[in-house]
């Protein structure tokens, strides 16, 4: 794996894969959210906005919230996971 920043895709932007997400953005890395549903992935974001916020009032942020927020990007392709040096699957679970 190479050193430095690398890119993260996480599939899934349920409350696993949007907390995911918002992890490896704060330390740095660009991510890759996607998610089945438009709507469902913008509001992961929403919710990573008001995590962020959150974070950032109790000085837990190293960044502030917009330039985490800027190191992730939303899809609903999963064939953007290729562009990814590390890709986490968070998916729902659907079990009979």
């Amino acid at each position: 794996m190479p050193t430095g920043r690398i890119t993260v895709a996480v599939i899934g932007n349920g409350i696993i894969g949007h907390g995911i997400s918002q992890v490896f953005a704060a330390a740095g890395h660009p991510v890759i959210m996607i998610g089945r549903d438009p709507a469902n992935v913008a509001k992961a974001v929403d919710n990573i906005r008001a995590s962020l916020a959150e974070f950032a009032a109790h000085r837990l942020l190293s960044d502030q919230p917009d330039a985490v927020l800027g190191r992730i990007r939303t899809s609903v392709r999963l064939a953007d996971a290729a562009e990814a040096d590390f890709v986490v699957e968070a998916v729902t679970e659907d079990t009979p």
